[in-house]
Parts: structure tokens; sequence; C-alpha cells
């Protein structure tokens, strides 16, 4: 598959999948069906994530993390013996997980000369790492986490389509 299209593919994957956390909150998102759209995603972004290594390519590094990220919570919502509540604190600790690891991946991005991408995942980690600290602290914020955290996700995936698009390769 081409890298232009495997980009453009994987930011609509990211842009459905915000939106989809955004308009039906992580309430609604918790079954079957969103387990299988997570796995599938996850799965999908790991591909392109060692696809991407393989050309070296440094977006490679945040498809991986994302992927492993997506994957782990569709298997999780596969399995009945995780609790709701414990479900909800593995996501909020895998948000900072990823918000640390776009800004890392944006740092790494900038060292390389890529500005789009860099300042796309830095602003975009500690956008996320700022508002998992925020859902820590404040706990009426909890409705309004999903939707910003969904947004960001559509935004990210955005981000990517962008990029691939305007990419010279």
């Amino acid at each position: 598959m081409n890298n232009k299209v495997a980009k453009v593919l994987e930011g609509a994957i990211l842009v459905a999948l915000g939106v989809i956390i955004a308009i039906c909150g992580i309430g609604s998102a918790i079954d079957i069906y969103f387990g299988i759209v997570f796995s599938i995603a996850g799965a999908a972004l790991l591909v392109l994530g060692f696809m991407g290594l393989n050309k070296k390519d440094a977006s490679g590094l945040s498809d991986l993390l994302l992927g492993s990220v997506l994957l782990t919570i569709g298997v999780c919502l596969f399995t009945p013996w995780l609790s709701f509540a414990g479900l909800v604190e593995f996501l909020v600790i895998a948000l900072l997980g990823l918000g640390i690891g776009l800004i890392l991946t944006g740092i790494y991005c900038l060292s390389k000369k890529l500005l789009f991408n860099g300042i796309g995942q830095l602003v975009v980690g500690a956008l996320m790492v700022t508002f998992v600290i925020i859902y820590k602290t404040v706990p009426d914020f909890a409705q309004a986490f999903w939707i910003i955290i969904g947004v960001l996700v559509a935004v990210y995936g955005a981000l990517v389509i962008i990029s691939a698009l305007i990419s010279k390769k």
C-alpha cells in the first residue's frame, strides 16, 4: 500500500474514533462493538507503524504507540473481569502515556526538521497530558474530558491526513 494512502487511512480511522468518543462519551463506548473497532484500529496502526519504521519514517513511532494503546483497549473491552471503573482509569492512564509519547515523538520530529509533524504532536500531546491532570484533580470534569479527548484524537487524525497529503513522498 502506498505510504500516502496508508497515512490518509490512518488519519481517517483516528478522526472517526475521535468523533465516536466525543459524541458517544466513554460510557456507551464500552461494549463489544467498540472492542472490535479499537482492536482493528490498533492492529492497523501497528502494521502502519512497523511499515513506517522499516522506511525510517519518524511517524512510525507514534503509530506504534497509538496502535498499542488502541489494541490494548480493544482487547480489554472483551474481558469480563475488568470493571468499568478500572477500565476508565486504565484509559485515563493510557491517554497520559499517549500524551507523553506524542510529546517525545514531537521533539524527535522537530530534531529531524519535520516542523508540521513535530509541532502538531507536541500540541496534541501537551493538551492530552493537561486534560488528564485536570480530570484527575477536578471531579466534575469527567463528561467534558471525554468530549475533549475525542476532539483531540480527531484533530490528531486530521493532522495525519494533512501531513500525508502535503508530504513530497
